[in-house]
């Protein structure tokens, strides 16, 4: 378990907080059951989950988490501290995970008549 709010994993995602750090990685992060349940259903590429103890009090969280090691195994995964996660975290109060995901490109399309986001 990751206790340090200064260790080095947790201070480089910490960086993802800031827009020029998200664009020249291509990365950013989502944090929460709900957004990180959207971004596994989305295909996103899963590039790090963090996760603490609180995650797995609840029952979607210890689902959450059993679904997330089954599809990600490849994944950066850290365990931390509640405390450090609060570190991470723009909430209030944590719900026990983050992913960092890696950014998609979008672009118009021309399509038929029209275009299309992609």
């Amino acid at each position: 378990m990751i206790t340090s709010k200064s260790n080095p994993r947790i201070k480089d995602i910490r960086l993802l907080k800031q827009a020029k750090h998200r664009q020249a990685r291509g990365e950013y992060f989502v944090e929460g059951v709900r957004l990180v349940e959207e971004a596994f259903g989305s295909g996103q590429a899963v590039r790090q989950i963090v996760y603490s103890p609180r995650l797995e009090n609840t029952p979607r969280g210890t689902a959450l988490l059993s679904l997330a090691r089954r599809d990600y195994p490849a994944a950066g995964w850290f365990y931390v501290s509640d405390s450090v996660l609060d570190s991470l975290s723009d909430t209030r109060t944590h719900q026990g995970i983050l992913a960092v995901l890696e950014r998609r490109e979008h672009r118009w399309e021309k399509r038929g008549k029209g275009l299309a986001w992609f």
